[in-house]
C-alpha cells in the first residue's frame, strides 16, 4: 500500500514538472522516426499483470503494415500510459479493454484508438476530461478517483506533435479514446523539436550546425542546456529512474534508459559525460555493459558509476576490475551520488588542463581519479594526436582529421571520443596547443609576434593576435613585455 501511494505521488510530480516545462516553454521534443505498432504492442505486455488482477480483458489489433511516424517515443508512451491507466481505473472486474492501430482515410495521420466497457462518459463532460485536474462526475467510487491531471498533460503533449486527442463516450457502455498522429515531419518547427537518427532510419538529420568543420558530427540532438553535463541514467525500475531523472535534471541533462542493451545503444549515440547504471537488470546487467563500454574504443574513456543492492565485495571487485569509476550500495543518498559525479567531473576537468598544458600524460597508480579508467589504447591514442600536432605544428594547412583513418575510427567516432577526452574538436584542439607553445616562445625567445605566429603554424599573424587575445585577454605583444627587457 505505501509502495503504492509513493508511485502514484512520483507519478504525479513528474506530470507536474511536465506541465511546468511546456507552460514555460521549456520542454523540447527530441523525435526520431518509429514504427507506431511496435510502441503500442509493448503496452499489452507492461498491463499484463493489472488485466490479469482486474479479471479485465485486454486486446489488441494492429495495422498488418508498419506505421513509420516522426515523435517523441518517451512522450507518445506516456500519452498511451495515461490514456491504458484511465481505462484501467473505470473499467470494472469482467470488462474489457481494446487497443487498435490504423491509417487515416487519406493516409496522412495515424490513429490509435483504446476503447472500454467501463463506466462511461456524459456527453457533456467529454472536452472537460482534458482540463487539468478534472474528473468525470461518475467516479463515485473512490479506487476510481484519479487526479485529472493525466489527461491533461496527454493532450499538451500530443498537440506539441501537432496531432490530436479525442474521446467519445456514453455512461454505462464505456469510452472510446483516439490519438491522431500526422505522418511525416514537416508539420514540425525547428525551435520545437530535436531530430536525431537511429538504427531504424536512413536519412541524415534535419538539424543544421552551424558551418565550421565540426558540423557532420555535431548534427544530431542537442540537450536542453548544452552547458550542462550530460548523464545517462540506466536503470530497470522505471520509478526509480523518473525519481533519478527529477533529482538530479536541475544540475545535469539526464538522458534514460530501462536496461542495458537501450543503455549502451543510449552511450554510442550520445556519447554522455557519465553513465549512472543499475547492476541487475533484464537484457543486459550493468556490469555487462560496463564490460562492452571498456571493451569499445570508441566510448571506452566514459566514466561508469555501478548502483546496486549487492553490498558484498566481490561483487563490487569485480565491477572495480570491469573499470567502474565508483560503486554504490542502494539505499543511497542523493547527495552522495551528486559528490561522486562532481568528482569525476572535476578529475576529468584536471585530466582536460593536462592536455590543455601539454603535461606528460601517464597512468597514475597511486591515485584514484579519472586518468585511472583510461584504457592503455586511450592513452596512447592522446599521446599520438599531441606527437602528430607537434610534429605538424609549422604545418598552417594540417588536419587531424586524417589521424583517424590509423586509428580505425570514423571521421564522426574520431571527433565525438576526442571532444570528450579532451573538450576540444580538432581544429580547436590545434589551435589551444599553438597558443600554448607560442607563449613558450613569447617568454624565452627574441623573435617578435609576427615570427612566432608562422612559427606555431598561423597563417596571418592578426589572426592569431585575434585568437591570443580571447584566450589571454591581452595581445601577445603586452604578454611579452612582461618577459623581456628593453
Amino acid at each position: 500500500m505505501i509502495e503504492k501511494s509513493a508511485n502514484q505521488m512520483l507519478n504525479l510530480v513528474n506530470q507536474i514538472l511536465d506541465f511546468r516545462k511546456i507552460q514555460n516553454g521549456k520542454m523540447i521534443l527530441n523525435v526520431s522516426h518509429l514504427n507506431l505498432n511496435n510502441v503500442v504492442a509493448a503496452f499489452q505486455k507492461e498491463f499484463m499483470v493489472i488485466s490479469e488482477e482486474n479479471e479485465v480483458s485486454f486486446s489488441f489489433q494492429l495495422t498488418d503494415e508498419d506505421v513509420m511516424v516522426w515523435v517523441d517515443k518517451e512522450k507518445i508512451e506516456t500519452i498511451i500510459r495515461n490514456v491504458l491507466s484511465n481505462a484501467f481505473k473505470f473499467t470494472k472486474t469482467g470488462g474489457s479493454i481494446f487497443v487498435s492501430t490504423s491509417l487515416s482515410d487519406d493516409r496522412q495521420s495515424c490513429l490509435i484508438k483504446i476503447e472500454d466497457t467501463g463506466i462511461g462518459i456524459p456527453p457533456n463532460k467529454v472536452n472537460e476530461i482534458f482540463e487539468r485536474f478534472s474528473q468525470a462526475d461518475n467516479s463515485k467510487n473512490a479506487y476510481y478517483q484519479g487526479t485529472g491531471i493525466g489527461l491533461a498533460l496527454s493532450k499538451e503533449l500530443i498537440n506539441m506533435h501537432h496531432g490530436h486527442i479525442s474521446a467519445t463516450g456514453k455512461p454505462g457502455v464505456g469510452s472510446v479514446f483516439t490519438i491522431e498522429i500526422l505522418k511525416g515531419k514537416d508539420h514540425f518547427k525547428p525551435s520545437e523539436v530535436n531530430f536525431y537518427v537511429d538504427d531504424n532510419t536512413g536519412t541524415e538529420s534535419d538539424e543544421q550546425q552551424s558551418n565550421t568543420d565540426n558540423a557532420e558530427e555535431t548534427a544530431e540532438e542537442t540537450p536542453e542546456n548544452s552547458n550542462l553535463p550530460t548523464l545517462l541514467v540506466v536503470e530497470d525500475n522505471k520509478d526509480l529512474c523518473e525519481l533519478l531523472k527529477m533529482q538530479l535534471e536541475d544540475r545535469y541533462n539526464v538522458l534514460v534508459a530501462n536496461n542495458g542493451a537501450e543503455g549502451l545503444k543510449k552511450v554510442n549515440h550520445h556519447h554522455p559525460d557519465i553513465v549512472v547504471t543499475d547492476q541487475m537488470m533484464p537484457e543486459m546487467t550493468g556490469t555487462e555493459m560496463l564490460k562492452l563500454i571498456r571493451e569499445d574504443f570508441k566510448i571506452s574513456h566514459i566514466p561508469v558509476i555501478i548502483l546496486t543492492a549487492k553490498g558484498n565485495e566481490d561483487a563490487k571487485i569485480k565491477a572495480i576490475n570491469l573499470g567502474a569509476n565508483a560503486y554504490i550500495t542502494k539505499p543511497f543518498n542523493k547527495e552522495y551520488l551528486i559528490a561522486r559525479i562532481e568528482q569525476l567531473l572535476s578529475d576529468r576537468r584536471v585530466f582536460r588542463e593536462k592536455i590543455w598544458r601539454q603535461e606528460e600524460i601517464h597512468e597514475n597508480k597511486e591515485s584514484d581519479n579519472y586518468e585511472n579508467y583510461l584504457v592503455k589504447k586511450d592513452i596512447q591514442f592522446l599521446e599520438k594526436i599531441n606527437q602528430v600536432i607537434e610534429e605538424n605544428l609549422q604545418n598552417s594547412d594540417f588536419n587531424i582529421d586524417t589521424i583517424a583513418e590509423t586509428m580505425g575510427l570514423s571521421r564522426s567516432a574520431f571527433f565525438k571520443k576526442l571532444k570528450s577526452l579532451t573538450g576540444f574538436a580538432p581544429i580547436d584542439l590545434i589551435k589551444e596547443i599553438r597558443l600554448n607553445k607560442s607563449v613558450e616562445l613569447l617568454k624565452n625567445t627574441d623573435m617578435t609576434v609576427s615570427e612566432i605566429a608562422f612559427e606555431v603554424g598561423f597563417k596571418e599573424a592578426g589572426y592569431y593576435g585575434k585568437c591570443f587575445r580571447k584566450k589571454y585577454n591581452q595581445t601577445p605583444t603586452e604578454y611579452m613585455s612582461k618577459f623581456r627587457k628593453g
